[in-house]
């Protein structure tokens, strides 16, 4: 089959290309060689064939990446219609709920979850993906999920798919509508006797813009977190960060993170500020400014979670 896609990028090119310097050209560091080279969006956070499906779809192997490529045709518009330039940014409930599923995918693509998925877990996980994947083909049970949450476009979608299975609706609810992550099994039973326990766990969307003389970078680990240490002791999801450009970000907050004291969410309640709605239910999100200190503390998040690097559009504004 002539013009097969084998570059499989985990991170789209849409995005890549607008932390460049020239028309498809960034700077790129590796982590392991500690190097610093320009590169074309297509040489980045790619791997061979990463979603290349012979056994759910042997007539077709390479459908997933089709599906994906359909699915960023959508968000690219999105974004850069209305993310990248506006000031306040007006979305609909369908727009709304296509992001959020978007960010989850996100993180469900990436290299480290494949690489997860193709042996790299404990024997404990073994046994329970074993409940779902009885052969133990684990890279099968991720490809296939994928490929199926890929035909949604909404998580509440995906949650009454009735062959998606049960921890990748989990995934997607954790990662793009609620974060529970790091809760004790114990307490995490008692939240979910009642859904207004799980209010400090929901996620909204603020979108930044850096002032000053640090630019945003992006990593190959998309999107990474930032937890914070409470004065319990606990550990709570805070940030979901969504680089889009050198300039903008946007983040999924967890309402929690509001209220946690200033040097744990070390961003203002100016800028934590939640979104609006109007009365035909869409979403109304001021753009919010941060200044050097806080663009420092959003890069060390994304540079230390990135495997094998991060890319940038200026080398001396990072």
């Amino acid at each position: 089959m002539l013009n097969v896609p084998i570059k499989h990028h985990y991170v789209p090119q849409f995005m890549l290309r607008n932390f460049c310097f020239k028309d498809k050209l960034l700077y790129y560091y590796d982590k392991a060689k500690n190097t610093t080279s320009v590169k074309k969006t297509d040489e980045i956070f790619m791997t061979r064939n990463l979603y290349r499906d012979e056994i759910n779809h042997s007539d077709n192997p390479t459908k997933i990446e089709t599906k994906m490529s359909k699915f960023e045709n959508e968000i690219a518009k999105l974004i850069n219609d209305k993310f990248l330039n506006d000031s306040e940014i007006i979305i609909s409930k369908e727009e709304e709920e296509k992001l959020r599923l978007f960010i989850s995918i996100m993180s469900l693509r990436n290299n480290r979850t494949a690489k997860q998925f193709s042996g790299n877990m404990s024997d404990a996980a073994k046994d329970f993906y074993t409940m779902f994947q009885p052969n133990g083909d684990f890279n099968d049970l991720w490809k296939r999920n994928l490929s199926l949450i890929l035909d949604c476009r909404s998580i509440l979608e995906v949650g009454k798919h009735d062959k998606i299975d049960q921890p990748f609706k989990y995934f997607m609810i954790r990662d793009g509508f609620m974060n529970y992550e790091g809760v004790e099994a114990d307490l995490l039973k008692e939240l979910l006797k009642n859904p207004l326990n799980m209010f400090p766990f929901m996620l909204y969307f603020v979108v930044v813009e850096r002032r000053g003389q640090k630019d945003f970078v992006i990593g190959d680990n998309y999107p990474p977190l930032i937890n914070g240490t409470l004065d319990s002791g606990k550990e709570q999801h805070l940030y979901t960060l969504c680089p889009i450009s050198s300039e903008r970000m946007i983040l999924l907050v967890s309402l929690g993170a509001i209220h946690a004291q200033k040097d744990v969410k070390f961003l203002s309640d100016v800028t934590l500020k939640q979104p609006n709605f109007d009365a035909a239910d869409r979403m109304h999100i001021g753009v919010k400014k941060v200044y050097q200190k806080e663009v420092e503390i959003l890069n060390k998040a994304i540079t230390d979670e990135a495997i094998n690097g991060y890319a940038f559009i200026d080398k001396e504004r990072i």
